[in-house]
């Protein structure tokens, strides 16, 4: 396992002028971090399954292209217990937008050698390609793979390599906004930028396959996948989980700074790298100086450098019983002015300005003599040195490992591609840093290098505006080098340290190849030693501060802040905060952080609040503020109190258990919500669609098409009991149920059985009421009891009562949508029945014929009229299409009028019943099916217009007989009123061949024709009616989009007609 320290040079060797430490991605402790947390999915194949040990979605086995692998996955010996082999397919982990913070790990072991590009693991997706990937190198048969990305700033771009030969090894990939980065075995083998390749709807994990390349021929194993970012020694961990940390630190020992060469004043840290594992368990860390009056050292690390000489600082890390030391060489030589080697003003001369210092000297393009004048011109502060036709040799030569070179540009025309500003080091043998032109007719810079260890390689890009003065200044140390702009670091890279060696020197304006720079250059200085950042900045501390204030003032605005918020006056969801602009990193404070935190995330508060966010610009000694005003809205959770209290108020019995269950789980996430907008908003869409979704029991729909009817009448005899109306089991949790009888002194009725109490005639009568939505059904029953004849009563002695009662029963009934004829006899024997009632001389046969009577009227208010919704939605379409009739053709034309005349009958029958009124419904929506429009015949017309207004007189009888004949066709056509849209080719043939007749009408003696319409006057093909120049607003039988979804609706409708089984009457409340 290689050092911290190691890692983050590689890192910085990986990323473009990035921070010599390690991410924050990379840094994160493992303390108080179990490798379970953050685990979303984990498959060891154990079972001989794909299937995700933590619940999730199964792995899918796919082939190349991303089909389904039509095959059964195989299983043999893993790295622990089963691993899954791979060859004929890989897997997709069906793990869509996990997010930027992931790691994925798994264990692999490779068959042989690696073909060109063979899948190992692909984050993303191809369409559109972005993507993080493990695959074989450009070249087969290797054992290398490489860690590699494309999109989102990539193209195809190699970020490091990885050895697969040899068994089971560990690979891990991990990634943050911050980062990305790939281990082997533990161990960083590649890093860069994030692209974002598990952010996005299609982003997934795809395990040995992806849509291009061969798939991945092996075994793996013990595949995990976290939403979280782990850190370096939770990755180790999940190599390694045995390896005591005491025995990593005996095995590992640490590194410190090998050597720190300093002035007095000066303050630098030691930087002590060590296994992440142990650097994780927090060892105790301690450095002792071994003169400090020559160095003091702190105990966080920090060096003071106190006056000249040496000296020896000892760190010693400890960790159980295991204690490693490493020593840092201090030597500490004078002040930092003792450390200038060159200062050069430009006052009119070359001179070195340093006492004993070398002078500077003017050379020609590509190194040539120079025996012209140097020029001077009002510089930075006094004079300056003008390059153009030159530049210099500072005579620098072997400045060393440590060097700070600074100077003040300015730059007077736009670069050319490679225009040297000032290069360090030699050209034979090449080893060298510059800064070039990087882009011709402009003003930006590339500072790239060459030899040892790089090939012509930028490493970073500026720029020096023209007419302006800027301030370049670069430091080395041993290979490093930082570079600023205007004392702002732009970043560290890798360095070859150009000024080592006797002929390394340091030129301005002048290299041994490219075009000579054009402008001014003032204040030069050269120290053997690398300046700090603030000693850097120090060199013109206010002028950069105005500087820094200028380049980032204006880069953040409040409408980049607000997220998903309107206006800065109602903040309700967290704010976008961003970290870097301009160019420059970015901190955040808050004037009220339990409010508005420094990371934008908002906390509702009770009543209206006012937060101020500062954002701070920093770079070393500049720093630049600015604030903004926000005013947060107190939290409201009314809206989803409401929902709530409708959710609750639901009766689930009703539902189908899956749809009980997403209410149940709604209801319990929305009443555990945390108090934001964000939160609440979230709670609110999906309460409202789960409640907008749900889904009843078909027994509580209705529960009345499960429900057999009441039988219609029966005879007892005194004593019998009889079971008339049986509620089925399966709808009596979702309907209550009433039993009535019209005499109690004939017949009790409960749960559906009669009970016989006397003779006599009786109605009982079962009714259902739905809980899903309270609609009634009656189930009646006619009852008999049979006993000795009665004696003919004397008159005025006559029994009323049943007749009482069922009157006053049917006073109770509604007749809405009963037909006509029903009514109107149950309104007419109901009239008889009261007539009979009121009637002091009726006897016995009466009262009984008028009960009998109106026991049939109530009867026959189950004759329902049919829904004549669609009938009447079909009768308004036709008489639509007759007022336009003009438009259709004859060919079925009075099928419509015959069907259209039927419907509307049916329409105005008050004693149409469903059975009567689908067949005509469907005869009119057939009829309307059939129509057509007549084809477009105006071009035609126009053209036999002006055919039959021509003069043949003096056209060639050929050519004249071929004109009748094809006027004759045309007229023909016109004349056919049975041609409809379907025949418009007819109708253009038609068109086509008379308009090629006259235009073939030849003058006699002419091969010409002579008076005979020009070609402009025949109508063109593109003048005839489009499609979309059919009348508008008229549904088009045949081809129309339009009619045909309307009839196609109207028709499912007509058809539903039938489904009608049950006979339903409400009771009037």
């Amino acid at each position: 396992m290689k050092h911290s320290k190691f890692i983050s040079a590689l890192l910085a060797g990986a990323m473009v002028f990035t921070s010599t430490s390690l991410p924050g991605y990379l840094q994160a402790s493992a303390q108080g971090v179990a490798l379970e947390d953050g685990l979303v999915a984990d498959y060891s194949f154990d079972g001989e399954t794909l299937a995700d040990e933590k619940g999730g979605s199964g792995a899918s086995a796919i082939v190349t292209g991303l089909n389904a692998y039509s095959g059964a996955p195989v299983y043999e010996a893993g790295k622990e217990g089963k691993a899954l082999r791979l060859g004929d397919y890989g897997l997709k982990l069906n793990r869509e937008d996990l997010g930027d913070n992931f790691t994925v790990s798994l264990w692999l072991n490779w068959d042989g050698s690696v073909v060109y590009n063979q899948s190992v693991l692909f984050l993303g997706y191809h369409n559109p390609e972005k993507w993080l990937a493990v695959g074989g190198t450009e070249h087969d048969g290797l054992t290398n793979s490489r860690f590699w990305a494309n999109g989102n700033g990539y193209s195809w771009t190699t970020l490091g390599s990885a050895d697969l030969s040899g068994g089971w090894h560990q690979l891990t990939l991990v990634g943050s906004s911050g980062g990305v980065a790939a281990y082997l075995d533990g161990e960083l083998c590649g890093s860069g930028t994030s692209n974002g390749p598990l952010t996005g709807a299609d982003q997934d994990i795809y395990v040995g396959v992806n849509n291009w390349d061969e798939e991945f021929t092996g075994l793996v194993d013990e595949v995990k996948v976290y939403d979280r970012t782990l850190s370096e020694a939770e990755i180790y961990r999940l190599y390694d989980s045995e390896t005591s940390t005491e025995t990593l630190l005996d095995q590992t020992g640490i590194t410190a700074t090998s050597s720190l060469s300093m002035v007095v004043g000066r303050t630098q840290s030691i930087e002590v790298s060590m296994h992440p594992v142990v650097a994780a368990a927090v060892p105790t860390v301690i450095y002792e100086t071994s003169d400090d009056t020559v160095a003091q050292v702190s105990q966080d690390g920090v060096v003071t450098a106190v006056a000249s000489g040496n000296a020896v600082i000892t760190t010693t890390v400890t960790l159980g019983s295991v204690t490693k030391t490493a020593q840092t060489n201090v030597t500490v030589g004078g002040t930092l002015d003792d450390r200038l080697v060159a200062s050069f003003d430009f006052e009119n001369t070359l001179d070195n300005g340093v006492e004993g210092g070398t002078d500077a000297q003017a050379l020609g393009y590509k190194l040539g003599s120079y025996t012209g004048e140097v020029s001077y011109e009002q510089g930075r502060d006094g004079q300056a040195v003008r390059l153009g036709d030159y530049g210099l040799k500072l005579n620098q030569q072997d400045v060393g490992d440590e060097y700070t070179v600074s100077f003040w540009v300015k730059n007077h025309s736009a670069l050319a591609e490679n225009q040297v500003l000032l290069l360090l080091g030699y050209h034979d043998p090449e080893n060298w840093m510059a800064l070039s032109g990087s882009q011709s007719n402009t003003s930006k810079l590339k500072f790239w290098g060459n030899g040892g260890g790089f090939s012509w390689t930028t490493l970073a890009n500026t720029s020096v505006p023209a007419d302006t003065w800027h301030q370049i200044t670069i430091t080395g140390t041993q290979g490093q080098a930082t570079l600023y702009r205007d004392g702002v670091s732009l970043g560290t890279v890798q360095s070859n340290n150009p000024l080592s060696g006797s002929n390394a020197d340091i030129y301005l304006g002048v290299n041994n190849w490219d075009t000579l720079f054009d402008g001014l250059v003032d204040e030069v200085r050269v120290y053997n030693i690398a300046l700090s950042q603030e000693e850097v900045q120090e060199q013109a501390l206010d002028e950069f501060q105005t500087m820094f204030q200028q380049s980032v003032e204006g880069t953040l605005e409040v409408a980049q802040l607000l997220g998903d918020n309107d206006s800065a006056q109602d903040v309700r969801y967290d704010l976008t905060l961003p970290q870097t602009a301009g160019g420059m990193d970015v901190t955040w404070t808050s004037s009220n952080p339990d409010v508005i935190a420094a990371d934008g995330s908002v906390t509702s508060p009770e009543t209206d609040t006012d937060v101020s966010l500062t954002a701070v610009f920093q770079n070393g000694l500049l720093r630049y503020e600015v604030s903004f005003d926000f005013t947060v809205t107190a939290f409201d959770r009314s809206q989803l109190d409401t929902l709530l209290e409708q959710a609750r108020a639901v009766d689930t019995t009703l539902l189908t258990p899956e749809s009980a269950q997403r209410l149940a789980q709604a209801v319990e996430a929305a009443e555990g919500v945390e108090n934001t907008f964000a939160a609440v908003d979230q709670a609110v869409r999906t309460l409202c669609f789960t409640l907008d979704h749900l889904y009843y029991r078909d027994e509580a729909v209705n529960p009345f098409a499960f429900i057999q009817e009441a039988e219609t009448q029966v005879e007892l005899e005194a004593g019998e009991t009889a079971q008339v109306f049986t509620l089925p089991d399966r709808v009596k949790d979702y309907v209550t149920v009433t039993y009535t009888t019209g005499n109690e002194d004939v017949a009790t009725y409960q749960d559906g059985v009669v009970t016989v109490a006397g003779s006599g005639k009786t109605i009982v009568t079962a009714t259902v009421t739905a809980k899903y939505d309270g609609f009634q059904m009656a189930y009646s029953t006619a009852v008999e009891v049979l006993g000795q004849p009665e004696p003919t009563p004397e008159p005025g002695d006559v029994d009323k009562t049943l007749l009482e009662k069922t009157i006053a029963y049917a006073e109770t009934l509604s007749t809405d949508g009963v037909t006509d004829s029903a009514v109107a006899a149950f309104q007419k024997v109901l009239a008889e029945a009261k007539a009979v009632m009121a009637d002091e001389n009726a006897d016995q046969a009466q009262v009984n014929a008028a009960w009998d009577n109106l026991l049939e009227g109530i009867w026959g208010l189950g004759l329902v009229q049919g829904d004549k919704t669609l009938l009447e939605q079909l009768i308004t379409k036709a008489d639509g299409m007759m007022a336009e009739a003009d438009k259709y053709v004859e060919t079925n034309w009075q099928q419509l009028v015959d069907a259209l005349a039927a419907a509307k009958d049916v329409a105005a029958d008050g004693d149409a019943m469903d059975e009567d009124i689908q067949p005509v419904a469907e005869a009119l929506l057939d009829a309307i099916l059939a129509q057509r429009f007549k084809a477009d015949k105006s071009i035609l017309e126009d053209l036999i217009g002006q055919a039959e207004g021509m003069d043949l007189t003096g056209y060639t009888a050929e050519s004249v007989a071929a004109f009748r004949t094809a006027l004759a066709t045309a007229q023909a056509v016109m004349a056919d009123a049975t041609l409809s849209e379907d025949d418009q080719d007819k109708v253009d043939d038609a068109v086509a061949a008379l308009s090629a007749a006259m235009d073939g009408l030849t003058a006699e003696g002419e091969t010409q024709p002579s008076d005979q319409p020009e070609s402009s006057q025949n109508p063109e093909t593109t003048d005839q009616p489009q499609a979309t120049e059919k009348p508008e607003n008229v549904p088009q039988t045949g081809d129309s989009a339009q009619l045909m979804g309307y009839v196609a609706a109207l028709a499912t409708a007509v058809m539903a007609l039938g489904a009608v089984t049950v006979v339903r009457r409400r009771r009037r409340n």
